[in-house]
């Protein structure tokens, strides 16, 4: 089994934001703190969004992503 390498995994410092569809269901997605954190798997423009379960508020949304960004310092990727 091929274990992957810190020259593989690449890390970047994000900042989750709540954002809505045009129908205001809310959603969340990632912004690379400084452009140098951005993951390059990513690309220029690419982010990290993530599809709420039925029901979530913007409210609750906003606490979630409070929650995130004050206890997750890194997002990492290994291909």
């Amino acid at each position: 089994m091929h274990e992957p390498t810190d020259s593989e995994t690449q890390r970047g410092r994000y900042h989750f934001r709540v954002t809505a569809y045009a129908d205001g269901i809310p959603w969340m997605m990632t912004d690379p703190l400084y452009q140098g954190d951005r993951l390059k798997f990513l690309g220029q423009h690419g982010f990290i969004g993530f599809d709420l379960k039925a029901g979530t508020t913007g409210e609750r949304a906003e606490q979630i992503a409070e929650f995130l960004n004050k206890h997750i310092e890194y997002l990492t990727f290994t291909p």
